[in-house]
């Protein structure tokens, strides 16, 4: 008894430490997905959100399904088509057929026996009689429709030779489909971009914000040291003050500041298609890298192979030349059948029939409408391929823009390091000469200013660089060129 109770003992503990081990680890993994959506993303990873909840991409491939939907409806225009068509109707006034006829008395009272009419005019009736024939003739009514009728009609159509029309309109959505297809890839290089940018500038503000801090303090500190120094007669009152203001101002930059990081995060999270309102954080380690520039020459040819625009204006001629064509005057031979099950016949026909058709369709003379809106399409294509050309031309002056403003860039990127190099160093010997004394004030006031913009001027370098480097890749229809 007292080994079963160890038994069980030790099962319960085992059980009861399987049971924590698991809720650890579950704890574990919930606080390292917190973890993770709480981790500042990578540049990549915007894209790959951006990706995923873009609205206007999402637009560009619901047209994609539209036109792919349009390609086949245009197929199923020329294919067979089947219908059921169902009447039920009263007539309040069915038509008949009265014909006069000499029949002996017994066929007479057959119809109805001893009901003879002045006029000797017998209804249709009973049975009986004598073999007399009819002082009179009588009339024999004929219902030609009943009161009541209902009938299904079975409908079946197809264009059998419709002489290239079918293959045209369906080409010509084929080429609208292709069209879309190309847009989405389009809108994938344009959002690319544009996230780069949002993302650049977020960097850039969260350095301006560093850069109003950093001046915040050495502007409170000077003003500590002015204040000592006024105090043992060493500086006078106006020192002070002009210590304190600079203290105040660069409280003012600082605020601009962060309300420009909060905007900045806001536009950024707009573009990544998620609440504006997330306290979104970005990394970024590693994230600015310099490119060799290469010739402007390669970079035209980028574009003119890349440029998807390109081979959707393309698309565009090849539709408007299937559309002209489908103006064109054409025959076409096509097939019908029908099957109509009616409830009740008449005297005149049977409760069911069919027939079936092969009709053709031969236009001889339309007034000059499709000699005209041939003309138009002509004419469409005309300005398509002006638009073309403005297309190419575009695209070079883009990519050259684009070019000059990386080299300028790159340029910058240059000088603003050696900028901030000197200004760190002169503002190190005013605020070592202003503590002993021989640096004036508004000399270190002026140090500090070329400090703080230097290091803003350092921080716009870099996003202006990216942002170059961002727009010369769109320019030639990638999303990067590293």
């Amino acid at each position: 008894m007292k080994s079963q109770k160890n038994k069980f003992i030790k099962m319960f503990l085992l059980t009861g430490m399987i049971i924590v081990n698991a809720c650890h680890a579950q704890g574990v993994d919930l606080e390292k997905e917190i973890s993770l959506a709480d981790a500042p993303i990578t540049l990549d990873r915007a894209i790959s959100i951006a990706m995923t909840n873009s609205r206007s991409l999402k637009a560009t491939v619901v047209e994609l399904e539209k036109s792919r939907n349009q390609v086949s409806e245009a197929r199923a225009q020329f294919g067979t088509q089947i219908g059921i068509e169902a009447t039920y109707q009263r007539v309040n006034d069915p038509s008949s057929l009265s014909s006069p006829v000499y029949m002996p008395m017994d066929i007479q009272d057959y119809f109805n026996p001893g009901a003879i009419s002045a006029t000797g005019t017998a209804v249709i009736g009973g049975y009986g009689g004598l073999y007399v024939a009819s002082p009179e003739p009588t009339l024999i009514e004929y219902s030609l429709n009943k009161d009541w009728q209902h009938g299904v009609d079975l409908k079946i159509s197809k264009p059998l030779i419709v002489f290239g029309k079918r293959e045209d309109a369906v080409n010509s959505l084929k080429r609208q489909r292709e069209q879309a297809l190309l847009g989405v890839e389009v809108e994938k290089v344009l959002l690319t971009e544009k996230v780069k940018e949002s993302f650049f500038n977020l960097l850039l503000m969260k350095e301006v914000v560093k850069t109003q801090k950093q001046s915040l303090a050495q502007a409170e500190a000077h003003y500590k040291v002015a204040e000592s120094r006024h105090d043992v007669g060493m500086a006078p009152k106006f020192s002070v003050i002009r210590a304190k203001v600079e203290v105040e101002s660069a409280r003012e930059s600082l605020a601009g500041a962060e309300k420009g990081l909060e905007l900045s995060r806001m536009a950024l999270n707009n573009t990544l298609g998620l609440p504006v309102e997330n306290k979104t954080e970005i990394c970024d380690s590693g994230i600015y890298q310099t490119l060799s520039l290469k010739e402007i020459e390669y970079y035209h040819k980028l574009g003119s192979e890349n440029r998807l625009e390109l081979e959707q204006i393309k698309l565009t001629k090849d539709q408007v030349l299937l559309a002209g064509r489908l103006q064109e005057m054409k025959p076409s031979i096509a097939f019908a059948g029908i099957y109509n099950l009616s409830s009740r016949g008449s005297g005149f026909g049977s409760e069911n029939s069919w027939r079936a058709v092969i009709a053709g369709d031969i236009p001889l003379f339309d007034a000059g409408i499709s000699r005209t809106r041939k003309a138009q399409s002509k004419r469409t294509y005309d300005k398509v391929s002006l638009s073309e050309t403005d297309l190419k031309e575009g695209i070079a002056l883009q990519i050259s823009q684009a070019y000059l403003s990386l080299g300028e860039a790159e340029l910058r990127l240059e000088t603003s390091a050696a900028m901030l190099e000197a200004a760190e160093e002169a503002y190190r010997m005013a605020d070592i000469g202003f503590k002993e004394g021989v640096t004036a004030a508004i000399d270190l006031i002026d140090a500090e200013h070329a400090l703080t913009q230097a290091r803003l001027n350092r921080a716009k370098s870099k996003f202006d660089y990216e942002t170059a480097k961002a727009k010369l890749a769109a320019a030639c229809g990638l999303t990067g060129l590293e």
